[in-house]
């Protein structure tokens, strides 16, 4: 088995006060207080913003829906599919209670989930077991002592995860029957995916090349924002949304007194409350996330667009005059600046990047000058997006190297190994390391 360098343990890491500590419980101890106080941290140095939403950046609720969502009562049939369908790879969570042992006992436990689910619904209750994740650190790049370098991988009890899909179907069905999912959205959507978001944002450059237009385009980077997601915005934009009291009272209570524990080699951090942001590992945080950024689109001048995935946001403004470009993305940019800092949400200025795109003739001989809240954006001549280089030509040739340097070194990989593996093996290892690729 190839050995995975992330989640190699550090030897120190900085703690918050400045000291580097090298003790096991104490490292998960410093990576437990920095995960759970990201977004907290992240919330209270955003700007004050003296400006409220008006009536026109809200999602509108069709008049004709009368009904509001409610959750139906969950199945025997329901409980029991899920059970049967369940991985037995994943992960323990931290109420110990494996998928193997769950579908052991699936012949007697069935009815007594599907009890505890529906008073769940009933009583507008989550389950406090179910509130606590187990919080594995993993490496993302950069020096291994700062615990900012590292992602946190939350894992769940998974029995929680059962209940928390059936209220995920009930909400989503209701707000893609409404058409409350703003169009650009593509992030955690059926039929949608990061290809969604890259197709119609270089066809729309495409299209502006052949009309002889430039296009310019900022990459925005929004800082820990899945982290950074304010309850009490989010359940007022589940009211907005026309979500029943019952249901907006269950996602009270499913949101409130969560904790997490950090896990390093067995050693595992005192619980620590996380009192923002949406359950990582779970599977109604995506969805909530989506509804957080639903009105975002709605910030935005008809003269710009925007493509979403999660909280991947790219903004562009097509046209043959630069000023033109200009003026439009920077009084859209504003706008965006204006709705994040009342949403507790943060851009990073230093990550977020501006291209102009076009026929070569025209990129070279044109600058583009954009700014966010007085800060200029770096214009570069191409950028990282969803996993594909994108270049001020469209040409790809970047993102062809990328790939190609890439693929060599992991075939590189495979050459060295190849006498001491079976051909199967290295077979399974080119499938599922090179042509993802």
């Amino acid at each position: 088995m190839l050995p995975n360098k992330r989640k190699i343990v550090p030897k120190s890491i900085l703690s918050q006060n400045g000291d580097f500590v090298d003790d096991l419980a104490d490292i998960a101890d410093t990576f437990n207080e920095h995960f759970s106080t990201i977004g907290t941290r992240m919330a209270s140095n955003a700007p004050p913003c003296e400006l409220e939403a008006d009536d026109n950046t809200h999602v509108p609720v069709p008049d004709s829906l009368a009904d509001k969502c409610l959750l139906p009562d969950v199945t025997e049939e329901y409980v029991q599919k899920q059970i049967s369908s369940m991985s037995v790879g994943k992960a323990t969570g931290p109420d110990g209670i494996s998928v193997k042992m769950i579908k052991i006992a699936s012949p007697y436990i069935t009815k007594c989930l599907t009890h505890i689910f529906n008073l769940s619904i009933r009583c507008e209750q989550y389950p406090k077991e179910w509130k606590h994740a187990l919080v594995t650190p993993i490496h993302k790049g950069g020096d291994k002592c700062n615990a900012t370098n590292y992602r946190p991988i939350s894992i769940l009890p998974i029995i929680s995860k059962i209940l928390e899909r059936w209220v995920h179907s009930a909400v989503y069905s209701y707000l893609d029957v409404c058409n409350l999912i703003p169009s650009c959205q593509s992030g955690f959507r059926p039929l949608h995916s990061t290809e969604t978001t890259l197709h119609d944002l270089t066809n729309k450059c495409f299209q502006a090349m052949e009309r002889g237009e430039m296009t310019g385009t900022v990459f925005i980077d929004l800082s820990k924002a899945f982290d950074s997601v304010n309850h009490a915005t989010l359940l007022d934009k589940l009211e907005r949304v026309n979500m029943s009291t019952s249901v907006i009272n269950w996602f009270k209570s499913y949101l409130c007194k969560r904790s997490q524990s950090v896990n390093i080699e067995g050693n595992v951090s005192k619980a620590l409350p996380l009192n923002t942001g949406v359950p990582q590992g779970s599977i109604l945080g995506p969805l909530l996330f989506i509804i957080y950024t639903s009105d975002l689109p709605l910030c935005i001048p008809q003269t710009c667009n925007l493509f979403m995935y999660a909280d991947d946001s790219t903004l562009t403004c097509s046209s043959t005059n630069i000023n033109e470009i200009e003026n439009n993305l920077n009084t859209a940019l504003g706008r965006i600046y204006d709705w994040c800092t009342r949403n507790k949400l943060t851009i990073n200025a230093n990550k977020t990047k501006s291209m102009l795109i076009g026929t070569k003739q025209k990129v070279c001989s044109t600058d583009l000058k954009v700014s966010i809240a007085g800060n200029p954006v770096l214009k570069v001549n191409s950028c990282k997006c969803l996993g594909v280089i994108i270049d001020d030509t469209l040409c790809w040739g970047p993102h062809v190297e990328y790939v190609k340097k890439t693929v060599s070194s992991k075939l590189s990989m495979l050459y060295r190994i190849r006498d001491c593996v079976p051909q199967s093996s290295l077979h399974s290892l080119f499938v599922s390391l090179v042509l993802p690729c």
